[in-house]
């Protein structure tokens, strides 16, 4: 019974959590951008963002941004498992710099996504997310952008035409797109 109640609990917490993160997303690529820029940030930090962010841009997502009310939540997410990611494989003072501070406002959110997707669809999920920096996107790695700067600068001019082009879609508290949004994951992500 209380697994009900918790399921309902968290449900209602992501209807009201889900549309402030399609209103934030251009802010918190922004964050992401940040950190990828701050001195403290190491390699592996800074690809697990480009990889994060290149998702967001990425013509083939899990969920296809033109799908109504969840077709960029899964950006939201992915982004948010990155800023996870980035701060969990930084072993330097990043945590503790204000772009890290930042981050960490982003990587907590997982807990929201966890509990939203379950623990195995979750991990899976995770394990997506981390493959992101080893895949390749517009012929280009995160390894790439992060090392050279001219793909460095293509991809800042990426963000910038996505912030521009950005409109936060409408997401309708309706529990029917959690189902949507829920077996979308379960069915687009390899075991």
């Amino acid at each position: 019974m209380n697994e009900g109640n918790h399921m309902n609990e968290t449900d209602n917490r992501c209807l009201e959590t889900f549309p402030a993160w399609l209103t934030s997303l251009p802010d918190d690529i922004g964050i992401a951008r940040e950190a990828i820029e701050a001195a403290q940030a190491t390699p592996g930090a800074r690809q697990a963002l480009i990889a994060g962010i290149t998702y967001v841009f990425k013509s083939q997502d899990l969920i296809p941004d033109g799908v109504d009310d969840i077709g960029f939540i899964d950006d939201a997410c992915v982004l948010r498992l990155s800023a996870f990611q980035a701060l969990e494989d930084d072993v330097s003072d990043f945590k503790e710099a204000e772009a890290g501070k930042k981050l960490q406002r982003l990587a907590d959110d997982s807990e929201l996504i966890a509990a939203f997707l379950g623990e195995s669809v979750y991990d899976r999920l995770m394990r997506y997310t981390q493959g992101l920096s080893k895949g390749v996107v517009r012929g280009r790695t995160a390894a790439d952008i992060e090392q050279t700067p001219a793909l460095y600068e293509a991809f800042c001019s990426e963000i910038s035409d996505f912030l521009n082009q950005y409109k936060s879609p409408e997401f309708s508290k309706d529990e029917k797109n959690l189902i949507k949004l829920r077996a979308f994951f379960e069915a687009k992500l390899p075991e």
